[in-house]
């Protein structure tokens, strides 16, 4: 059938169009065929294939039927490969029915067919990429749900949905929605805390947990969110997973920047300051992040991110005496502004 075919390019993609009236053999050798011809052109070159929206959809309705597991394999393989381009993000999520296709296929998909399972929410948050999907995405009821089920379990989806979350929670507006989706704090958090031997889901839950602890301004009287930074630094656990992170994982650099970042999230809000000024492990950490050396000139330096808590914490009621008579951390104060000062005028 395919030598019969000698198409290539646009006009092969336009046989998909057609995929419904071919028997299963042959719409897998078609799908397969064009995922070699796209793979050979590059993703950066696959525009072209979203100009068949009936052929993607015919496509679709291959992994909504679910039934040969080569298949939906080798369909969800080319919905995959066309979102890894940017520039089809946007235009993929206007599919009709993109969405509940990939979610129902996710939920239900039989046993075996885990890989085709990870390729689809791996699509999805490929979408997710795009700011511009993010309402449609972030407002998916069926999403949310999934997502929530993915990271329930232990299995490799698990991290991609965290990305998930991680991809929607860059734009600011939707981190209050993201974090009063019930149960998702608590699985992040979760994450951190049981999957020691499961680095990856760690970091991501952290990734995505350090995100949350920005949220957006909610009201001129308000200020940045502050009664969502309270509501986080009373959630279980939360206090103790981030410390746990900033000071038992020396070697381990991302995950113990992203537990700074995150403490000093929390910090803006004074009450969560006073709390933190009280907690003697958090001093300790503090105090260890202004003795790390200085590196690069980035937001990311321990010692900024310390400096920056600090700062926070002398801002609420009561703390800055506390400090001054604390012995310890002017002094260390006074020594990072040295060192930052000798740091300066050697790069320059």
């Amino acid at each position: 059938m395919i030598v019969k075919l000698g198409l290539k390019g646009h006009d092969l993609l336009l046989q998909l169009e057609k995929l419904d009236s071919y028997p299963d053999v042959h719409k897998l050798q078609l799908i397969n065929l064009i995922l070699a011809v796209v793979e050979a052109a590059g993703i950066e070159n696959t525009e072209a294939a979203l100009k068949s929206s009936k052929g993607l959809q015919a496509v679709l309705s291959v992994i909504a039927d679910n039934k040969n597991s080569k298949l939906v394999y080798s369909a969800t393989g080319l919905v995959y490969l066309l979102s890894q381009n940017f520039k089809n993000q946007v235009p993929l999520l206007k599919i009709p029915n993109i969405c509940t296709c990939l979610l129902t296929f996710i939920r239900t998909s039989k046993p075996g067919r885990e890989r085709a399972r990870l390729l689809a929410i791996c699509t999805l948050n490929n979408m997710a990429i795009a700011v511009d999907n993010h309402s449609e995405l972030v407002n998916n009821p069926q999403l949310m749900a999934v997502l929530l089920r993915i990271i329930r379990t232990n299995c490799v989806a698990k991290v991609v949905a965290i990305a998930l979350v991680c991809n929607l929670a860059k734009r600011k507006d939707n981190r209050i929605i993201l974090f009063e989706i019930p149960t998702l704090f608590e699985l992040l958090v979760s994450t951190m805390f049981i999957t020691r031997d499961n680095e990856k889901q760690a970091v991501m839950a952290l990734a995505a947990i350090h995100l949350l602890t920005d949220p957006p301004r909610v009201s001129p009287t308000e200020g940045m969110g502050d009664a969502y930074r309270i509501k986080m630094m009373n959630f279980p656990y939360l206090f103790d997973v981030l410390l746990e992170s900033a000071h038992k994982f020396p070697n381990e650099d991302v995950k113990r920047e992203l537990a700074y970042i995150s403490l000093q999230n929390l910090s803006v809000e004074p009450k969560n300051g006073k709390l933190m000024f009280s907690s003697k492990r958090m001093m300790w950490v503090v105090l260890d992040g202004l003795r790390q050396v200085a590196g690069a000139n980035s937001v990311n330096d321990l010692r900024i991110c310390s400096m920056s808590i600090i700062g926070n914490m002398a801002a609420a009621d009561g703390v800055a005496a506390e400090m001054i008579r604390n012995g310890e951390v002017v002094p260390r104060l006074m020594s990072f502004f040295s060192e930052r000062g000798e740091y300066v005028l050697k790069e320059r």
